[in-house]
């Protein structure tokens, strides 16, 4: 019997699952909106698909059935959809009361937690090894590491009455004490021990694990696991120090921004190195006969926007070791959770991602995993049959190949099914509707994960899947994943039958244009009375727009006192792109699953 700990979710992970799950049920909601206008069936119905299995395995995960069970339902009514092969008026209903299901179901989640889905607004770690250390336990495991002692993390039940637990705690760690050097344990016993019934300690001791098994044997400890750990699965790097920065004892300042003002810094400084950029490959003999002074406040006025704009991205990022730090609790519950034995490596590089494509890139890598655990790694009879050690190996290695990022998942495993005539295991394995799934898989739900890997790895953040696999011998998934992505939050709308995209930092309003109020200022120029003001009314295209037929949308954009109405037919919705850095005026948009123009109003304003 294994210790069974408290299943508590991280605040980070928790914060993720709010972004990604208010991301896709806002996508959901686009998707019922165009299945109304008899848009694209077949492909959204693929789509929503994806994103409620997404929903529901994050939330399976963090344990928030409410959610879970609203977005079962609407898979289900999706799954009908998908087998019949068409979908009809009544459907379209069932879909949206499924989708607005889920969003209640998300929305009273939250509520009910104040907000953090906890319920207690702090970070439990149900494992040290997600715990992080303080500088005394740094020094400890530096120290111990030098002297060449093995590290190892403890784990054992205590079964006594309530009254006697902590003083057998204290018992416990007294005997690891006088043979080991304890690093850390959960709980500390110098909190309260209410409720406690279970113990982990991280130690180190030169030899084998002989003295750690010895101290245990006490009365009333019971379920005892010795896991032998390397000490790279730890960051046992120093902390800054916490004398850096511009004021004594102050490591790290936090600056509270809009995040409308945000996004506009983030182009504004995008916008400005490329401006300075231009200037000097466009203008580059008249800068020679610039003094030296002011050649050299050129260059300095280059360097510093370079720097500016590098600040504020690195500042937008997460590296991928503390992305990917969750992982080895993960496998040991799923583990646990289906009779398995399963040992996990993690090697990461520093690589820093930013945010969006860091959530793409979990949610991916946890598909990988579940997907192993559940249908690659065998049960420890069927691998003792095999010849095979009872314990399943799941590694996830991430290496720095700038400008992209090289992540590989792999298992040791029974492998994938061998592809048919013509076709590459991956594009087997990734077709919409393909299934590994047995009738008893209890992880990875209806095995449609690797459809959703496809689509947010490939179509998403432009990224690669290469899958190598050998039957009885298990799979590795590489994943090239691009790191110069940036995040950008657009509206998405419609004119002429051409899509666009428009940075929602800059739009203030939208408004139905009535035709009847539109003028012609002294110029010429088209006009429309807003807020007391006429203002400039324009198009996103040379040839103007068809006002014929359908309705009129106007958008206010606004930067600083300027502003003016863009007119188009259709706003379709906003949502999150990624914009390689290297091409600037396209982004691949979701809601239309297509690549779309990006327009920056900011060079016309």
């Amino acid at each position: 019997m294994n210790v069974k700990q408290p299943q508590v979710a991280s605040d980070r992970l928790q914060s993720m699952f709010r972004q990604d799950a208010e991301g896709m049920i806002e996508l959901l909601h686009l998707i019922v909106a165009r299945l109304q206008r008899g848009e694209s069936v077949t492909g959204s119905i693929d789509q929503a698909f994806r994103y409620a299995h997404s929903i529901r395995s994050e939330a399976s995960f963090l344990h928030y059935t409410p959610i879970v069970e609203a977005a079962r339902e609407l898979e289900q009514v999706l799954r009908r959809c998908r087998v019949r092969g068409d979908i009809r008026g009544a459907d379209v209903e069932k879909i949206r009361s499924a989708v607005v299901a889920v969003e209640h179901a998300f929305t009273a989640v939250g509520a009910s937690s104040g907000g953090g889905m906890t319920g207690n607004g702090r970070t439990v770690p149900i494992s040290l090894l997600e715990r992080p250390l303080d500088r005394m336990q740094l020094n400890r495991l530096r120290q111990s590491r030098a002297r060449g002692e093995k590290l190892f993390l403890v784990r054992c039940r205590i079964t006594e009455e309530p009254a006697m637990i902590a003083p057998r705690l204290f018992l416990i760690v007294g005997n690891l004490e006088k043979s080991t050097h304890v690093v850390d344990t959960l709980p500390r016993l110098d909190g309260s021990l209410d409720g406690v019934d279970a113990l982990e300690a991280l130690c180190t001791v030169a030899g084998d694990e002989k003295p750690i098994r010895r101290a245990l044997t006490v009365d009333a400890v019971e379920d005892i696991e010795i896991q032998a750990l390397d000490y790279d699965e730890l960051d046992i790097r120093m902390p800054e120090s916490e004398h850096s920065g511009a004021l004594p004892g102050v490591s790290r300042v936090s600056v509270d921004i809009d995040a409308r003002e945000y996004e506009r810094l983030c182009l504004h400084t995008d916008e400005l190195v490329y401006q300075l950029r231009e200037v000097r490959q466009r203008e580059a003999r008249q800068l020679k006969s610039l003094s030296r002074a002011s050649q050299v406040r050129m260059a300095l006025g280059e360097k510093l926007a370079r720097v500016v704009n590098l600040t504020v991205y690195q500042n937008s990022c997460v590296s991928a070791r503390e992305l990917l730090e969750p992982l080895p609790a993960i496998v040991r519950r799923l583990a646990r959770d289906s009779g398995k034995m399963i040992r996990m490596q993690l090697s990461c590089d520093e690589v820093a991602l930013f945010l969006p494509v860091a959530d793409v890139v979990r949610n991916a890598v946890l598909h990988l995993i579940r997907n192993a655990v559940d249908h690659g790694i065998e049960s420890p009879q069927q691998r003792r049959k095999k010849g095979k050690p009872e314990e399943g190996l799941i590694a996830v290695i991430v290496q720095d190949e700038d400008p992209y990022m090289q992540l590989t998942v792999r298992d040791d495993g029974q492998g994938l099914p061998a592809p048919p005539a013509g076709k590459t295991v991956w594009e087997t394995i990734s077709t919409a509707g393909f299934s590994t799934a047995r009738s008893d898989a209890n992880v990875s739900g209806e095995g449609i994960g690797l459809d959703a890997v496809r689509y947010s790895i490939e179509r998403i953040i432009g990224g690669t899947v290469e899958v190598e696999s050998k039957n009885g011998a298990g799979a590795t998934f590489s994943l090239r994943i691009p790191t110069g992505d940036r995040p950008l939050r657009v509206l998405v709308v419609e004119a002429n039958q051409q899509y666009t995209a428009i940075p929602a930092a800059y739009i203030e309003n939208t408004i139905v244009i009535d035709r009847l109020r539109v003028s012609r200022d002294a110029d010429g120029a088209l006009q429309y009375p807003y807020d007391g003001h006429d203002l400039p009314l324009r198009s996103l295209h040379k040839a103007g727009i068809s006002a014929q037929q359908g309705e009129l949308h106007g958008l206010l954009l606004q930067i600083g006192e300027s502003r003016q109405l863009i007119v188009v037919h259709r706003v379709i919705g906003i949502e999150t792109v990624l914009r390689d850095a290297g091409t600037r005026d396209r982004v691949f948009s979701q809601g239309v699953d297509r690549t779309v123009p990006l327009f920056l109003p900011l060079r016309y304003l």
